[in-house]
């Protein structure tokens, strides 16, 4: 917000505050965002205020908890979207492909959000399994047994009906 602002300094004093909490309870995870947003933050104020070193270390830090996060979506696709259609993930991706290349980080660092071990059959697994609850739900709507709801047009053939 600051950032956007124009004010990198006040951009500084927030993240670092947000960054010093974030340690001072050991890195847990915090509630109403992510890890990684804390820092990658902090390291786009730490560039704005053209301390380099500061936000590379601290990008590092934001990549870390960027793989902690996806590390146990087995499913490619999923994986793919949570590093693609969230919107700071996908800034923090970008620039630290862009700034490792710089860096001639190691391929191994540089792409390891790609060498997450991935299960091929979960995807179908899931596939199966919401097939199978809406079958279920299909089959509820038709047990004799169960109430029946009444659709809009029965509702409105009924008024009908009772109208003189």
């Amino acid at each position: 917000m600051h950032l956007a602002a124009g004010d990198p300094a006040a951009a500084l004093k927030a993240t670092s505050k947000a960054t010093a909490l974030h340690r001072a309870q050991n890195f847990a995870r915090p509630e109403g965002t992510a890890s990684q947003y804390i820092w990658w933050w902090h390291a786009q104020a730490l560039n704005a205020n053209k301390k380099t070193k500061e936000a590379r270390d601290t990008l590092d830090r934001a990549y870390d908890f960027l793989l902690e996060s996806i590390t146990n979506i087995r499913d490619a696709g999923l994986r793919r979207n949570a590093l693609n259609k969230v919107e700071d993930n996908r800034k923090l991706l970008q620039y630290w492909v862009k700034d490792g290349i710089k860096r001639k980080l190691p391929k191994e660092r540089l792409f390891a959000h790609l060498a997450i071990e991935s299960n091929l059959r979960e995807p179908f697994q899931r596939l199966a399994d919401t097939g199978l609850r809406l079958n279920a739900l299909h089959t509820l709507e038709r047990d004799p047994n169960l109430p029946r709801r009444r659709s809009h047009r029965t509702h409105r053939r009924r008024a009908r009906d009772v109208d003189p």
